[in-house]
């Protein structure tokens, strides 16, 4: 095939782009070396350049002129060849293989690597990938937590006819499982419970005594212990409404032993009631101010809680902590009205699940089966790891692609995911090593890290006393530089003390132009030259060649310097000579306070802000003129129903193609849409939607949220009003028809007119021939007018003529 030759000018075009492109890189890598470089070189020894920044290394070699901490570089460019820049190290020490499944009890293994060691410097990220899967045929160790107040009543009774159904929904999820049982009340002392005597005997007609918690059957594997246990108990009785179940989970948890927990089981308490729950705090009422000690204070003759009106009850940040250290996993099955706050706990619960009991308890046996799917389904990742240290994580779930999260969702058994976590130690660690653990929610299982945070150099235990280096004898040699002996300053020790200060002399070298502050107010001059305090805190570094500038008075945000180590870190600008921000991926802004994901403006249809606003600083702003508000934008106070607005978009786009969602805005909604013939079945308990799709056409589906899973059902058929006709006239004849019309409306009005004309004009003429007529009929006589009096009085005399 003969070869073809591009164009001279084409060539040289491509070759212009290659060199800006290459320059700008150039020119960027160069400013990003300058900033770390700044950073390295206010460092005062060995151990401090190390902790300082991953990058900074120091030269050691005895005679060495520059800058002693700064980029490997730039040492080497200056002629350094004895450089120490400790390297981190990953040791996995167990590392047995995930079990097959059917394998042995003893066998199993759920989390690889289970043990391992790293070795790190300060704010230095190292990787370490961790593998699960979930065993098929685990033990299930399962303990039934029940609330006995005399609300539950009808509960207790419709429970002691399911013993033998659960016990056969269990087998059909594992062939080893154990059931337990147990009860609580409330703190037997008023105002709880009434402290009558004999109401504390029988607090009414055939109720037992009130009781914290009673363990009424320990964990066993004979299902028909547990029937019987459950027909021999009666409900109890107390007074508020908030029951003492908090104190009864803390004993769940804390007292393995004598709840039977095993070490190779999966550990689940159902915790049933109607009721809300006492927390820290409410002891105080009764009296009882000691706080909660998370200890186990079982009576092992009664197996009753015995510290029930010592100790207060519980914190919910306390109660999750030893849940978690014990690997137990709630499930709340409370009423429905008792729903919305049982399921506030998920946030500070690990694991925990909530479920809605039906009012007799009918459904508790689905109800745990459903939950423990769901608890099945999914893998999440939680650390005991110290403030100082940070974890990043990225799933690969099932489908071979990598998320920014620590959970997978949507497994089955014997699947298996993958995290990649990356590990920095922020800043050294009290004895140089730590310890912690990563592993899923409710396995017993984990991986064990021993962490070793570099912040001293080999060197640094390699003193020379009185070294010859440094003037003849007057220092000790430390990692190549000399640590001077009292009375003898500068960088060789060659300064005596009454050279320190310059300033008396010559202050010139120790300031900058036009000020008269020596080394800006925070360092000594001595020999001429700026040596700048020490903060005494690791990590701070006062640097310049006139201590101008710093790496800690830089802006703060949530009360931590650049939002803190996970958002960003302070450094000194080298173009301004100034503190700055010098922000974290996933981070903006002058305190890095303003993230870059989108994740917490998803509303969730999986739209950014609902489509109705947008995503400014990881939050949602919503549109002025939107009715739509809240957190995502999905709240609409003014909507008949708030639910059909948050999904119509996505059901109009997804299912008809229509809407004004863009195909890029469409692609991202992650709703559930199944679409069916009629959604009449589902609406039962849920709000039909109708919206219009066209001119003539209007679609509708019904939203369903179960176990907060929401799906939404789309009635594929549009409805839409059947015309009764199509045109089949031409324009032609169109035309001709609208003149018609036209002509016809002003013909119509003239004849109307024309008519009224007419009407008016004999309808006058007929009432003026009247009116003529009357008048010829009229008689007119001549007369005085009846109140008239004359001007005139005429008297007679009556004697005259007599």
């Amino acid at each position: 095939m003969p070869s073809v030759r591009l164009p001279h000018r084409t060539t040289r075009l491509g070759s212009v782009v290659v060199f800006f492109l290459t320059f700008v890189l150039a020119v960027f890598t160069v400013h990003a070396n300058e900033e770390l470089s700044s950073i390295c070189q206010g460092a005062q020894n060995c151990g401090e350049c190390i902790s300082v920044n991953p990058e900074c290394t120091w030269c050691k070699e005895d005679v060495f002129e520059g800058r002693r901490c700064d980029l490997e570089i730039l040492l080497q460019e200056a002629g350094c060849g004895n450089i120490t820049n400790p390297l981190p190290s990953v040791v996995p020490t167990e590392d047995k293989p995930l079990s097959e499944a059917n394998a042995d009890l003893d066998a199993i293994v759920q989390v690889k690597p289970q043990m391992m060691r790293i070795k790190v410097r300060p704010r230095e990220p190292i990787n370490i990938k961790l593998y699960v899967r979930q065993a098929e045929d685990y033990p299930v160790d399962l303990y039934y937590a029940m609330d006995l107040s005399h609300s539950m009543k009808d509960d207790l009774e419709n429970l002691k006819g399911l013993g033998t159904t659960l016990s056969e929904e269990l087998n059909s999820i594992t062939r080893d499982f154990r059931l337990g049982f147990g009860s609580f009340v409330d703190k037997t002392v008023l105002p709880y419970v009434s402290t009558v005597p004999a109401k504390l005997i029988s607090p009414c007609t055939g109720c037992a005594s009130p009781h914290g918690f009673h363990n009424a059957l320990p964990l066993n594997q004979d299902p028909s212990l547990f029937a019987n246990r459950i027909t021999n108990t009666t409900v109890s009785g107390n007074l508020d409404t908030p029951e003492g179940g908090f104190d009864a989970l803390m004993q769940i948890a804390v007292c393995g032993e004598v709840i039977g927990w095993r070490p190779k089981a999966r550990h689940l308490v159902i915790f049933t009631t109607d009721a809300s729950f006492h927390f820290a705090g409410d002891g105080r009422l009764g009296g009882i101010v000691e706080p909660n000690d998370g200890q186990c204070h079982m009576d092992p003759n009664t197996n009753m809680y015995d510290f029930s009106t010592l100790q207060d009850y519980p914190s919910i940040g306390h109660l999750s902590a030893k849940l978690r250290e014990n690997n137990v996993i709630p499930i709340f099955a409370v009423t429905r009205d008792q729903t919305p706050l049982y399921m506030s706990l998920e946030n500070y619960i690990e694991g925990a699940t909530v479920g809605t009991l039906d009012e007799d308890s009918g459904n508790v046996v689905q109800l745990i089966r459903s939950n423990y799917d769901r608890i099945t389904s999914q893998v999440r990742l939680t650390s005991t790891a110290p403030d100082d240290v940070t974890l990043s994580y990225r799933a690969n779930c099932k489908d071979q692609t990598y998320e920014d999260t620590n959970e997978c969702s949507g497994l089955s058994l014997g699947d298996t995911v993958s995290f990649d976590i990356t590990l920095t130690a922020e800043r050294c660690v009290e004895g140089g090593m730590t310890s912690f653990n990563i592993g899923p929610v409710g396995f017993n299982e984990e991986l064990q890290i021993e962490l070793e945070v570099t912040c001293e150099c080999d060197c640094q235990g390699l003193e020379e006393a009185n070294s010859t280096v440094c003037s003849s004898g007057n220092g000790t040699l430390v990692c190549g530089e000399c640590d001077c002996n009292p009375g003898r300053y500068g960088v060789k020790c060659e300064c005596s003390g009454n050279e320190i200060n310059m300033e008396s002399t010559d202050p010139s070298p120790c300031r900058t132009d036009n000020t008269t502050r020596t080394c800006s107010g925070r360092g000594e001059c001595i020999c001429g030259k700026c040596v700048c305090d020490n903060t005494g805190n690791p990590g701070e570094v006062i640097s310049g060649q006139f201590c101008e500038c710093d790496n800690f008075n830089c802006p703060y945000s949530r009360g931590l310097r650049c939002g803190g180590p996970d958002q960003g870190m302070c450094v000194c600008d080298v173009a301004t000579r100034q503190p700055k921000c010098q922000c974290n991926p996933g981070f903006e802004g002058d305190s890095c306070d303003c993230p870059t994901r989108k994740d917490m403006c998803r509303a969730s249809n999986g739209l950014e802000c609902n489509a109705h606003g947008t995503c400014v600083c990881g939050a949602c702003e919503c549109f002025a003129d939107s009715q739509f508000q809240g957190k995502t934008c999905e709240k609409c106070p003014t909507c008949a129903f708030g639910i059909c607005h948050i999904h119509r978009d996505c059901v109009e786009c997804t299912v008809f193609g229509t809407g004004r969602l863009t195909p890029e805005q469409c692609d991202m909604c992650t709703v559930n849409i199944i679409n069916v013939t009629s959604i009449d079945e589902y609406t039962e308990d849920n709000p039909k939607c109708n919206f219009p799709l066209s001119d003539d056409c209007t679609f509708q589906f019904v939203v369903v949220s179960e176990n907060e899973t929401v799906t939404v059902y789309v009635e594929g058929a549009q409805t839409c009003i059947e015309p009764v006709g199509k045109p089949t006239l031409s324009v032609e004849e169109i035309r001709w028809i609208v003149i018609g019309i036209i002509l016809g409306i002003v013909l119509i009005g003239m004849i109307l007119v024309c008519a009224w004309r007419l009407y008016t004009y004999v309808q006058d003429k007929r009432e003026y021939a009247q009116w003529e007529n009357d008048c010829k009929k009229a008689q007119w006589d001549q007369s005085d007018n009846p109140i008239y009096k004359s001007s005139t009085t005429t008297f007679k005399n009556p004697t005259y003529g007599k």
